[in-house]
């Protein structure tokens, strides 16, 4: 699945979720973790746009002011512009991987200010592993006032050195849109 113009459709989430007004703490005390699914646009530098699907887990420290996150995503490289202007395939394969190792701080848990995740993931591009730097913003916002459902947006860029056919690399940055549920507890 590709997707044309991912940025509008970040620009409506990020006016939706900043006019939401969330009622709660990002974790209710006593609950300590959460797991979460998010689905968006993958856009991996040079090769186009695609779907990802990331399953995290969150604990939360101080009431969610501060948490880490382990999450795991699965998506495709798959490049159109790629496949018309070459017979070649730059990769084993079009799957991509990744797994993030992050720390992130809520200053505002209360408001509309997201909050910062900053930390590692390792990609696996068509069967090449790469080690990235991640930096990114979120927030969290309770659906019903009881509730331990969440729904949630990250926006996020991974940082790191990639190289085509033994040539000398470049810095690539990688942006991941994504929005989904996550379940306190």
């Amino acid at each position: 699945m590709k997707f044309k113009k991912p940025g509008y459709i970040l620009i409506l989430m990020i006016v939706f979720f900043s006019l939401y007004n969330s009622q709660e703490l990002s974790a209710q005390p006593g609950k300590k973790h959460g797991l979460s699914l998010a689905l968006g646009p993958y856009a991996a530098e040079g090769l186009g746009t695609n779907l990802y699907v990331d399953l995290r887990y969150n604990h939360f420290l101080s009431a969610g002011k501060y948490f880490f996150e382990g999450g795991l995503g699965i998506g495709s490289i798959e490049s159109q512009l790629l496949n018309s202007i070459s017979n070649s395939q730059l990769f084993e394969s079009n799957q991509l991987i990744t797994y993030q190792f992050l720390f992130g701080y809520d200053h505002n848990r209360l408001g509309t200010i997201p909050y910062l995740v900053g930390g590692f993931a390792g990609i696996d591009q068509g069967g090449q592993s790469r080690f990235a730097f991640v930096l990114g913003i979120g927030k969290r916002f309770a659906l019903w006032s009881s509730s331990s459902f969440r729904l949630r947006y990250d926006i996020r860029t991974q940082i790191f050195k990639q190289e085509f056919n033994d040539n000398s690399g470049f810095t690539a940055v990688n942006m991941l849109f994504t929005i989904g549920g996550e379940y306190i507890f």
